[in-house]
């Protein structure tokens, strides 16, 4: 690590960040206390993005790159190698830093306070719901994070969370990931449940950075303003959500009163596109795109093309330890009937009655801390031995169709038949 104060020549540092995102933002703050005596003077920031040209942060321009003396400080990890040569070919002749190498006197907890997130976010634009901007996308999540590590010490923090609001679906697509295809029929959950559930797992946790609402396909559900109206009138929401969006597969188009929810709500939605892989349905996702523009609700659409896993096959009883362990399918956690699920294999197993049931495999929402929430999480749990296994490894190799239609459900045989 190098210490601030002895990061370049001279009493006083000229300093320009690059790019405009969180990271720089936070460095910015962070050298205004300087260290060692020495005054840190950030001139501006770099950016790429014409959008942001003639805007400015704490009244520091945003500039273009270009050649220049003064020091530039790297402030987005994934992409050190490309900035670092578009420096060199810019001819830029001063010395280049990234900033996770350098050792600050205060901490981003210290001087979250001193962040001014509404000039951030401004030139940020849609960041907060992680869809229009992917560079920044999680800058104002992590300022709502930071604020509320500052306030109480070891916070009870959750990446993610589902919340399934119907089986019932649109398509058919052989490998569900939520298992559907495994399902004659699906049917709606009890919104008055569903919310329950979340506002319940809501009062145990300080924050959750991601929140999905998910099906089958969530707008098929004849309720889900009333969960849209649960995330505008719920101030604990508001306080301890990052982003909050909702998935769909582009074949349903909302009301226009459900759009205006989506809108209050500062939801986004994520489009699933399957007309590439699957031709024949009829999709509206060029419809839906032009609705979420003209009310101005921001999306993200997924091509899917990188391909699908099989996450949902049950396999006869093996070892857990050596199936589980490295899991890749914790990034999906669901909640439905006052449980908590750490992955949607387990779910969906347990519904459909194709494992032992064992209270073991979920955790009462009633029943979560900290403690017993990470307790539940690391462990492997009885239902992980009837999983095919998804390592990271795997996630990378093992692909299967995308949304590859079926005329009948997938066959299974429940374990007590």
């Amino acid at each position: 690590m190098i210490q601030i104060s002895k990061f370049t020549d001279g009493a006083e540092k000229k300093i320009l960040l690059m790019p405009f995102c969180l990271n720089a933002v936070l460095t910015f703050h962070r050298l205004q206390h300087g260290g060692g005596g020495v005054k840190n003077e950030v001139v501006g920031f770099f950016d790429n993005d014409f959008k942001l040209q003639h805007s400015s942060y704490k009244d520091k321009p945003i500039l273009m790159p270009h050649g220049t003396d003064y020091s530039v400080i790297l402030c987005m990890e994934e992409h050190f190698d490309a900035m670092e040569r578009q420096l060199t070919m810019l001819g830029y002749k001063g010395r280049i830093f990234k900033y996770n190498d350098l050792e600050f006197e205060y901490s981003e907890q210290d001087i979250i306070g001193e962040v001014d997130e509404a000039e951030y976010i401004k030139n940020a634009k849609n960041e907060a719901i992680f869809f229009n901007d992917v560079s920044r996308k999680n800058g104002v999540i992590k300022i709502k994070e930071l604020k509320v590590a500052a306030k109480k010490n070891n916070a009870f923090i959750v990446d993610s969370l589902d919340i399934k609001v119907t089986d019932r679906c649109t398509m058919k697509c052989n490998y569900c990931a939520a298992g559907l295809d495994y399902m004659k029929k699906g049917q709606d959950n009890e919104i008055n449940a569903i919310i329950e559930d979340f506002v319940c797992f809501l009062s145990k946790v300080d924050f959750i950075r991601r929140v999905f609402v998910t099906g089958g396909e969530a707008f098929l559900h004849p309720d889900i303003d009333s969960l849209l109206r649960c995330f505008i009138e719920s101030n604990e929401c508001k306080e301890k959500c990052g982003s909050i969006c909702i998935i769909t597969n582009g074949t349903v188009i909302p009301n226009s009163n459900t759009i205006s929810l989506l809108k209050q709500a500062n939801m986004g939605v994520l489009i699933s596109d399957y007309k590439h892989w699957n031709p024949t349905k009829k999709y509206r996702v060029t419809e839906l795109i032009s609705i979420l523009n003209k009310n101005k609700v921001p999306y993200r659409i997924d091509s899917l093309l990188s391909g699908w896993r099989d996450i949902q096959s049950i396999v006869d009883y093996g070892e857990a330890e050596f199936k589980s362990k490295n899991c890749s399918n914790l990034f999906c956690s669901p909640i439905e009937n006052g449980r908590y699920y750490k992955c949607w294999f387990l779910l969906q197993a347990c519904k459909l009655q194709a494992i032992p049931f064992d209270e073991n495999d979920s955790i009462k929402i009633d029943d979560i801390n900290s403690e017993s929430y990470q307790r539940y999480r690391s462990s492997l749990t009885p239902g992980c031995g009837w999983c095919k296994g998804h390592t990271w490894e795997q996630r990378k190799t093992e692909k299967v169709a995308v949304a590859e239609q079926l005329r009948e459900p997938r066959k299974y045989k429940k374990y007590f038949e």
